[in-house]
């Protein structure tokens, strides 16, 4: 009888030890589970605050960048130039293809979005403006030597087909048209955006 209580008792402070043990595991386990959700978090927050830091990063690169090419003051100085494009087209023709080729060297990677779009937009905009410029029914060797050459050209022109003057007076109203669009468009962009982020870059109106 004794051993039999003994035995009983050592089998009843078993079980109650395994359950013990059993419920210390679950609440380790438990522990654990908080534990790595808190990290878990923790790592989220960090990643997030990484993110923040490389978007800030990337905004004052990028500030700084416009800013020593001289971007801003260029735009300055297209306005200027778009003011006297009906006495100098040539003068405003090399100013817009400069600015166009210095403003797409310039990287938008790292850039929040929306400030990313805006400045591939105003860039977009200026290469279509410059693009369509190259496109008008004068060639550019003619156009760059002034009224002289495009008037000899047109002479020129005259003489071999009569029907000439009524064909590219059509053609040049199509161009100009296609060119109020592009100004227009260019001029109607939104520049909120690089207020938004510090940069003042009021875009200009062609």
């Amino acid at each position: 009888m004794k051993k039999t209580r003994v035995f009983v008792t050592l089998m009843t402070l078993g079980t109650f030890l395994l359950a013990s043990c059993g419920d210390k595991k679950d609440q380790a386990s438990g522990e654990g589970g908080d534990k790595k959700e808190e990290a878990s978090n923790e790592g989220e927050e960090q990643e997030e605050a990484s993110a923040e830091d490389k978007e800030k990063l990337a905004i004052e690169a990028f500030k700084k960048e416009i800013t020593d090419l001289g971007i801003l003051a260029d735009l300055v100085a297209f306005e200027e130039e778009a003011e006297k494009a009906e006495e100098n087209p040539v003068q405003f023709m090399e100013v817009l293809d400069a600015f166009v080729e210095k403003v797409g060297g310039v990287s938008a990677e790292g850039l929040p979005a929306d400030l990313k779009e805006g400045f591939e937009a105003m860039t977009s905009g200026f290469s279509d403006l410059s693009a369509h410029f190259k496109a008008m029914p004068i060639p550019m060797e003619v156009f760059k030597g002034g009224e002289a050459a495009m008037t000899a050209w047109v002479t020129e022109k005259v003489a071999a087909d009569p029907e000439f003057l009524a064909n590219f007076g059509a053609e040049m109203a199509e161009w100009e048209k296609k060119m109020e669009e592009l100004g227009s468009e260019l001029e109607e962009m939104d520049d909120s955006v690089f207020e938004k982020y510090g940069i003042e870059a009021e875009l200009p109106s062609p």
